[in-house]
């Protein structure tokens, strides 16, 4: 049976051992963090950019005139379906 002492440099050895694993695990969450903040302001910059585009074709619906209104409202709706699926992208990435 080991001694009081060595048993308590052991777990004193143990824990000092967990207190380094402890610190790596927090520099890679870090590491991972800046990774995922740096890809979500991409993602967030073209989820935007392509807001803003279907803004500008729905403005050129509101004013079209008739006979150009189901081409462009065919064309706005393929945007749509486009900024939908990154939108589901997005969210699959960062949320689920």
């Amino acid at each position: 049976m080991s001694s009081r002492k060595e048993y308590i440099e052991r777990l004193t050895a143990k824990l000092n051992e967990w207190d380094a694993e402890i610190d790596a695990l927090e520099a890679k969450a870090k590491e991972k963090r800046a990774a995922l903040e740096a890809q979500w302001q991409e993602a967030r910059a073209d989820l935007v950019e392509k807001r803003n585009e279907l803004t500008a074709k729905l403005d050129e619906l509101k004013s079209s005139a008739d006979s150009s209104f189901e081409k462009l409202k065919s064309e706005f709706e393929a945007n749509v379906e486009r900024v939908r699926a990154k939108f589901n992208e997005v969210k699959d990435k960062f949320i689920k």
